[in-house]
């Protein structure tokens, strides 16, 4: 049994958010209140204002002071079970339900009415797992230095390695013209100097890096509830962008876990291996690219040759069967003008005589 594309283009299809079939055709078609899907999924706009307006730092907050305001003075129902348990396996039970569940169970039991900030904070990371905000740091990672990049910043960086191939290239035959014993060996010394190009480092050095919320300062109720209602309202658009990649990323991993789980195997088993044959191809390719870039080379001073070669003829043809008779001709013109200047100047001097 084998995986193929049609496999996991249809599973796309099945599964994907239904905006993204209404708009997919032979070329994206806009959908009124579907501009969502082009709105940048790292940097959202606005995201950060509710991101700061939930940090709290002051000396009074802590994660586990009570989320709600519950002042007034409330009545004890002695049946409510509940209030038999001990505190920490309430909040072992209240780890296994979600935000909706929870809001159910307030209702019904006084053993709930306060619950601490700190639960708003394991609802966040269940309920929205692609809010890497509000993860540790030390799950953090830059973002990748093509993310935060515009499409004329990606331009330059492409024309620059271009450039850099280039030059490597036109080196590397300047080399094997002078020194042809070395042909054999360029195409290898070409592909690890494409290897080296020293644009890549400072790439990286320009990464930016996700803004992390301070575990022990963050107000996860506040921050809860503003992003429910900004998303209810259908503000927050690169945010719902990120929700979409992120559930559509979860669907692929189920799906290859589902194959494994019947016998197929992915090469993204060995990632080692997968990465070590990605370098294999790579390197190939880039010799292959050098060795065709030498041959088309070779193939223009070959036409380049054979031109100057036809050039030459054509004018010594020409030469031969047009530049004697021209010549000829003007001789003999020059010889007809001087016998006419030596008339004319004998008729003038028989006239002054």
């Amino acid at each position: 049994m084998e995986a193929d594309y049609d496999t996991f283009h249809d599973m796309l299809r099945q599964t994907g958010d239904p905006a993204v079939g209404e708009c997919r055709e032979q070329d994206w078609r806009h959908v009124k209140g579907t501009e969502w899907l082009a709105a940048h999924p790292l940097f959202v706009l606005s995201l950060h204002d509710i991101l700061q307006s939930a940090i709290d730092p002051g000396p009074t907050f802590h994660p586990h002071n009570g989320a709600f305001d519950v002042s007034e003075k409330t009545s004890t129902n002695q049946t409510d079970a509940f209030t038999a348990l001990p505190y920490e396996l309430r909040m072992e039970l209240l780890s296994y339900l979600d935000s909706r569940d929870i809001a159910n169970l307030r209702l019904v039991s006084r053993s709930f009415h306060q619950l601490p900030i700190s639960l708003f904070h394991s609802l966040i990371l269940r309920e929205l797992p692609w809010l890497w905000e509000a993860w540790p740091a030390d799950r953090s990672m830059p973002y990748s230095p093509w993310a935060s990049m515009t499409s004329v910043e990606v331009k330059a960086v492409l024309e620059q390695r271009r450039r850099a191939y280039e030059d490597i290239a036109d080196y590397v035959h300047v080399i094997g013209e002078q020194l042809p014993e070395l042909k054999p060996q360029l195409g290898e010394v070409e592909a690890q100097a494409l290897e080296n190009i020293e644009y890549w480092p400072d790439l990286l050095a320009s990464r930016q890096s996700p803004f992390i919320l301070p575990q022990g300062q963050t107000n996860w109720f506040m921050l809860y509830t503003l992003l429910s209602r900004h998303m209810r309202r259908g503000e927050l658009k690169g945010l719902r962008n990120r929700r979409r990649i992120w559930k559509q990323c979860e669907e692929i991993l189920r799906l290859i876990d589902g194959y494994r789980d019947v016998g197929v195997e992915f090469p993204v088993r060995d990632v080692d291996a997968l990465l070590a044959r990605r370098e294999e191809e790579v390197q190939a390719a880039r010799v292959a690219y050098a060795e065709q870039r030498r041959k088309d080379e070779e193939r223009a001073e070959e036409e380049r040759r054979r031109a100057e070669a036809e050039r030459q003829r054509v004018e010594q043809e020409s030469e031969n069967t047009h530049v004697g008779p021209v010549v000829s001709n003007w001789w003999e013109e020059r010889a007809r003008r001087k016998a006419s200047e030596a008339a004319a100047a004998a008729i003038t001097e028989a006239a002054k005589q």
